[in-house]
Order: C-alpha cells, then structure tokens, then sequence
C-alpha cells in the first residue's frame, strides 16, 4: 500500500497525473547558419519561414554564403563570424518589433557577405 501511495505522489509532483505535463527543456541551438524551416523550432526561425520577406533574404543569405564556400573565402574566422551572426539575428525574438530586427540583421549580413564577394 505503501508503495502506491508513493508512486501516486511521484506522478503528481512529476505531472503525469491528471493530464498535467511538465515543460520538457529545449536544447541548445544546433550551429546553424541559416534557418531550418524543415525544423523550425525557435521563434525567430519560425517568423522567417513564415514571413515571405524574411524567407527571400534567408535565401539570399544563404545564397552567398554558399557561393563564398564554392569560392574558398571561408576560413575559421568567417565560419565563426556567421554563427555569432546567426546567434544575434535569433535574439530578434527578444526585441519588440521581431520582424524589424530579422530583417535588418539580414540585410546587414547580406551587406557582409556581398563585400568579402566583391558583389556591388
């Protein structure tokens, strides 16, 4: 008797009695350099995969990202620059206009990459 009485107290203090649940954790961000609208799992990923504006300049992003990669102008230090990059445009989420601040990280890591491309 004993021990149901301890595991009716373990389901309700773990939230598994009467339909309650507990808010599983989120893990870390994967690196990402852009975002993964296949598993859009934090707020700034989901407003860009449902944002056609901010889908354009993801892929415009990624577009030359990719190209600096097929060029060979990717190196640790740049690498590094777009997971930083990529780590500030997801803070947008905390800021009070979230589609303003996606789109202008964008525009200013398309601005980035343009110049190390030599594109006007």
């Amino acid at each position: 008797m004993a021990r149901g009485v301890r595991m009716m107290i373990g389901a309700v203090v773990f939230g598994t009695a009467a339909g309650l649940s507990i808010a599983q954790p989120v893990s870390p961000p994967t690196e990402q350099i852009s975002a993964d609208c296949g598993a859009a799992i934090y707020a700034t990923d989901q407003l860009v995969c449902s944002d056609a504006t901010l889908r354009a300049l993801d892929a415009e992003m990624l577009r030359l990202w990719t190209r600096a990669g097929a060029e060979r102008h990717l190196d640790g230090a740049a690498r590094s620059a777009q997971l930083h990059w990529f780590r500030s445009r997801s803070l947008c989420a905390f800021e009070p206009d979230h589609r303003s601040c996606a789109i202008a990280a964008y525009r200013s890591r398309i601005v980035v990459l343009r110049a190390m491309l030599g594109e006007p």
